[in-house]
């Protein structure tokens, strides 16, 4: 909603304005054989204030073969318990090992409801000899309010 001319602007208004953001690293690595699993600590939990607030949301998972390559990994992110259809699919060279390869996405999206929310990162990993890294492996969020 645009501020208009002549109207009174609220320290509320102002406080959407400004984009909020946040940043969570993964505490623990994810350990193959696991589908659609959490990535513990890549977890951002936070109120909005309006109906109709914008996310951007970008996902760095980090892939380490520890042996031989076997399928794919797949990097995903939840939104209040929903998993969303955009994902970011890491693969290796067939027969090599003990590659890291790094895999990113960028997820937008409105939050329908003025309220708690929770964004994490959810990862399948296709072996036991694989995981997704905590090292570097996180979730970057900005807030976007609707004044």
């Amino acid at each position: 909603m645009p501020i208009l001319s002549g109207q009174i602007v609220t320290a509320d208004d102002l406080n959407h304005l400004k984009p909020a953001t946040y940043h969570a690293s993964a505490s623990v690595s994810l350990v193959g054989v696991v589908t659609d699993a959490d990535i513990v600590g890549a977890t951002i939990t936070f109120d909005t204030d309006t109906d109709n607030a914008v996310y951007v949301a970008t996902g760095d998972f980090d892939a380490d073969w520890d042996g031989a390559a076997t399928g794919l990994f797949q990097g995903k992110l939840a939104v209040d318990g929903g998993i969303q259809t955009e994902l970011v699919l890491i693969s290796q060279a067939a027969g090599a090992a003990g590659d890291r390869i790094p895999g990113s996405h960028t997820w937008r999206g409105t939050l329908a409801t003025a309220g708690t929310h929770t964004l994490k990162l959810i990862g399948t990993v296709p072996d036991v000899d694989q995981a997704f890294e905590s090292v570097h492996t996180a979730l970057t969020l900005v807030i976007y309010e609707v004044v």
